[in-house]
């Protein structure tokens, strides 16, 4: 079962006589970091990010990159 991009697995262990069904959740082993590209475990089906310091670069960057992009869209509309 894939869940958000991440491959879920779920094992149901048969009852032994008198005894409840045991089920289990496991995520995918290793993916790719979308901050740096290291592979790494995640420890949430929802994480993308190796390290906290890996998230808060890749955030600079986006808010970098969406700043030079107003800037680049507000001198042609200026020159226009």
């Amino acid at each position: 079962m894939e869940v958000g991009g991440v491959l879920r697995v779920e094992e149901v262990a048969a009852p032994e006589p008198g005894g409840e069904c045991v089920r289990t959740h496991a995520l995918a082993t290793q993916r790719p970091c979308e901050g740096c590209g290291s592979d790494f475990t995640p420890r949430r089906l929802w994480q993308r990010h190796c390290t906290p310091r890996c998230q808060q670069r890749a955030f600079l960057e986006r808010r970098v990159a969406a700043a030079v992009a107003s800037r680049i869209r507000t001198s042609t509309e200026v020159t226009s």
